[in-house]
């Protein structure tokens, strides 16, 4: 797998690079924005792993690039990921938040990348999902591997979503609520956790 790796802190770097390497990837390295938009004109990738806070070029610029050449990003975070965030037009594939495991970056960059390459739509109670797009379907709505995963526990095996998922319950009602049709809502039941219902 070819990685692009980027971080301003170069220490974290040379350590994302190892880790990469150790597991038998290819990995590039930048240190800013600039760098980055730089590599992808000459270069390809299969995944992207990105800080925030990259300096000179702001995130949504280098996200766009991200996008735009059909790069799959996992985004690096110093806070917990947001409503506000997971509803973004620039969104990233998935986020993880510091601290973190080497196990828990490998398995959500594996899980980010999975999806982008599985080429096929999944169909929960009614709502289609483009998996590789990362959106529903027909739509220019956007959703994280996170969101699909909580989609998916919610509608395909009918599990109530925990509590402490609540952020994607949270993101995802918005992202329903510009849905035409089927109209549907994520709910709280007490003592239940988080279930999928359908308003029509």
């Amino acid at each position: 797998m070819r990685v692009l790796l980027a971080d301003p802190d170069r220490d974290m770097l040379f350590a994302y690079r190892r880790l990469m390497e150790l597991a038998g990837h290819a990995a590039k390295t930048a240190f800013d924005g600039v760098r980055v938009l730089d590599i992808l004109e000459t270069a390809s990738f299969d995944l992207a792993v990105v800080s925030e806070r990259l300096p000179r070029i702001a995130h949504e610029r280098v996200m766009r690039s991200l996008i735009g050449k059909g790069v799959p990003a996992v985004v690096l975070l110093d806070a917990p990921v947001s409503v506000k965030r997971l509803c973004r037009k620039e969104l990233a594939n998935a986020y993880l938040s510091h601290p973190f495991s080497p196990a828990e970056l490998f398995a959500l960059a594996a899980d980010a990348l999975d999806k982008a390459n599985a080429g096929k739509e999944a169909v929960c109670m009614g709502l289609r999902v483009d998996v590789r797009g990362f959106r529903f379907s027909g739509t220019d709505i956007r959703l994280t591997a996170g969101e699909m995963d909580a989609l998916m526990q919610l509608a395909g095996q009918g599990t109530p979503l925990p509590f402490e998922k609540r952020v994607y319950a949270h993101s995802l009602n918005r992202k329903l609520e510009k849905l035409d049709s089927p109209r549907m809502r994520v709910e709280y039941l007490e003592n239940q956790g988080y279930r999928l219902v359908n308003l029509e």
